[in-house]
């Protein structure tokens, strides 16, 4: 909590007050008439009244009043910081290979029904983030634009299967319809997660160019060697790993259904944007200053024109 001012030039007025009351009050004084004593011994061992000593208080209370009034034209704030952390996901586009290659058996069941439950996993874990789909093998389709309806793409998901689309792994291509599907998104962020089995072997677009493109629009890309254990031929990891350093993405080998599934779940977290925003709720007491200052200097009147009142 801290007091600050939305018109600090004002507090000029403060010290310009108290002068004038100071300059008021030496002026009052000197112009002030008295009683003719011949001699000041006369006057000795009297004490004065407590009348005359409050007396002397009231152009303290009457500068104090002016001052008051004066901060109170400066418009004070009590000022309260404080921080929120919030949320903010991005577009993300599921780009998988569809590619009969998938219909293969890994860790006893096909690699399409694995990969089919891990994404699966994967949507239900979104929070704030756009989802679509793209799939791909020796051509590509669009199933869904990015949305909010996690139900819906997941509903497209659970639908695919291999042979869908002509054969062939076009990588590149894949890529590419993805990129352009994030083309004008509003959001932030942008992301595809590409994962495939095997070498690309049908694409109009290479990969590279495809990167070269999402770099350009500040679209990161995340590939996946899917269910591909080191050694194993049949993936060209530094092309993936090319493909998503360009961009700002990374490579992951998924050697098991674990592994990939603890993959996307990282690829999740990756594209969750945590936005901390400070803010500041200001309160204005200008009024209560200036009541404050209102009701001293009415003080000030009544008692000088009342109980304090003097003589001419």
């Amino acid at each position: 909590m801290s007091l600050t001012f939305a018109a600090p030039d004002a507090l000029i007025l403060a010290p310009i007050a108290v002068m004038v009351v100071l300059v008021a009050e030496w002026w009052r004084r000197r112009a002030a008439g008295g009683l003719l004593f011949p001699s000041l011994g006369l006057l000795a061992g009297v004490a004065p009244s407590p009348r005359v000593r409050f007396r002397a208080l009231l152009p303290l209370f009457r500068a104090l009043s002016l001052v008051l009034v004066a901060l109170a034209i400066a418009r004070p704030e009590m000022a309260e910081t404080f921080t929120e952390t919030r949320t903010s996901g991005s577009d993300v586009i599921i780009a998988l290979d569809i590619s009969t290659s998938m219909q293969e058996q890994a860790f006893g069941r096909p690699k399409m029904d694995i990969t089919r439950d891990a994404v699966v996993d994967f949507l239900a874990k979104l929070d704030g983030e756009r989802a679509g789909l793209v799939a791909f093998a020796g051509e590509v389709a669009v199933y869904s634009p990015t949305t909010s309806d996690y139900a819906a793409v997941r509903k497209m998901v659970q639908g695919l299967k291999t042979g869908q689309l002509r054969g062939g792994t076009a990588i590149g291509d894949g890529l590419a319809v993805s990129v352009d599907v994030l083309r004008d998104s509003p959001a932030a962020s942008k992301a595809v997660v590409l994962l495939t089995d095997g070498l690309s072997n049908s694409d109009r677009v290479k990969p590279m160019d495809a990167a070269q493109i999402a770099r350009l629009l500040n679209v990161r890309i995340y590939t996946i060697g899917a269910l591909a254990p080191a050694g194993q031929q049949g993936i060209d990891e530094r092309l993936m790993t090319q493909v998503s350093e360009l961009t700002g993405g990374r490579y992951f080998r998924a050697a098991d259904p674990a592994v990939l599934q603890s993959t996307y779940d990282a690829i999740a977290e990756l594209e969750r944007t945590r936005v901390t925003t400070e803010m500041v709720n200001r309160v204005p007491i200008d009024w209560l200053l200036a009541a404050a200052g209102l009701a001293l200097l009415s003080l000030e009147v009544l008692l000088a024109t009342t109980v304090l009142r003097t003589s001419p």
